[in-house]
């Protein structure tokens, strides 16, 4: 299987105080396989920016389907919070299949010989 690398981003703001970025905060972040139940430690914990940004490490993983997670577990003056999102490896495009396409082609052609053929057969004697 491939392999993919990952990097978490989060921005922990206060809703309550018109989305104010909080800095200084403690964020972890967590993953588990989408047919998983328990989360494993994804990065080590990261402490929010001036912005409200905290991201994760990079991190090596097979390329599945995964639940990411980033957890503020609150403080004394702000409630904990938690991001959870799905992350589903994009479908391989289908490869150009060129009988396939011969194929139409070909059927293609058939049909207007057939027609030509048929026209022919109907057309009216020129005087």
């Amino acid at each position: 299987m491939s392999t993919r690398t990952f990097q978490l981003k989060a921005v922990l703001v206060s809703p309550k105080e018109n989305n104010k970025p909080l800095s200084g905060k403690t964020i972890k972040f967590y993953y588990r396989k989408k047919d998983e139940a328990t989360y494993v430690t994804f990065s080590s914990d990261k402490v929010t920016d001036s912005n409200g940004v905290a991201i994760s490490d990079k991190v090596q993983l097979v390329d599945q389907e995964y639940y990411f997670k980033a957890v503020f577990e609150g403080d004394a003056n702000y409630e904990g919070s938690y991001a959870e999102k799905l992350y589903s490896p994009s479908l391989p495009k289908a490869p150009f299949d060129i009988t396939q396409m011969t194929y139409i082609m070909m059927m293609m052609i058939m049909m207007f010989l057939l027609m030509t053929i048929i026209g022919f057969l109907r057309m009216p004697e020129v005087e």
